[in-house]
């Protein structure tokens, strides 16, 4: 009995199997690239969540461990009060908050100036070395949030009233610097995340 003799693959065969496997290798490189894009969504949105988380515990550690220690004005006038909100100035938030580390044992005070601005969509925090400083004293400048289109802050009084600014004109004159309030709440807008809102006691007030 004869055996047939054994044929290769003919062209249109090749062919075929060179097109398949272009498409086997298309869809794989596409879900691939799927996934990738994916991890890097994934990356991104966490980074964000800590920038967002690491900002907003900054702004409410300082808030609540705020101490009422008023600071000499670096030009000769009136003593700073202890806290300051201004709803259209710059910086819109100042404090002087206790509380300050200090791990290397160097001698300064345990309480510390911050300032908050916005510099274009960036939340900066700006602190001092000493609590009062000279008029060429620069303070130390950090970009605590990117992308925020709105930072506001306000206090709640001892007769639960919510104010925009403190100290209110009013109670400039019948106040030491000292006062603080009982609460404060933070408004930031994000460009992304949209509108954010922080309360706090004011452990000082």
């Amino acid at each position: 009995m004869m055996q047939r003799a054994s044929r290769g693959f003919t062209l249109v065969e090749l062919m075929v199997a060179i097109v398949v496997f272009v498409i086997m290798a298309g869809m794989g490189y596409l879900g691939l690239a799927r996934l990738l894009d994916q991890r890097e969504i994934a990356g991104s949105g966490l980074a964000r969540t800590n920038e967002v988380r690491t900002a907003a515990y900054r702004v409410m550690e300082d808030l609540f461990s705020t101490s009422p220690r008023p600071v000499d004005d670096p030009f000769g006038g009136p003593a700073q009060p202890a806290l300051r909100v201004e709803p259209d100035g710059t910086p819109i938030l100042v404090l002087t908050h206790g509380g300050w580390m200090n791990p290397a044992g160097r001698a300064r005070s345990t309480q510390q100036r911050v300032a908050y601005l916005l510099d274009g969509e960036d939340l900066v925090r700006l602190t001092w070395t000493v609590l009062d400083p000279a008029p060429d004293t620069e303070p130390t400048r950090q970009v605590l949030l990117h992308g925020v289109l709105r930072f506001e802050v306000r206090v709640l009084t001892g007769d639960d009233t919510w104010l925009e600014r403190w100290p209110t004109s009013e109670a400039a004159d019948i106040q030491a610097p000292t006062a603080l309030p009982r609460a404060a709440e933070v408004r930031v807008e994000l460009s992304d995340w949209g509108e954010l809102r922080w309360m706090t006691e004011m452990v000082g007030g």
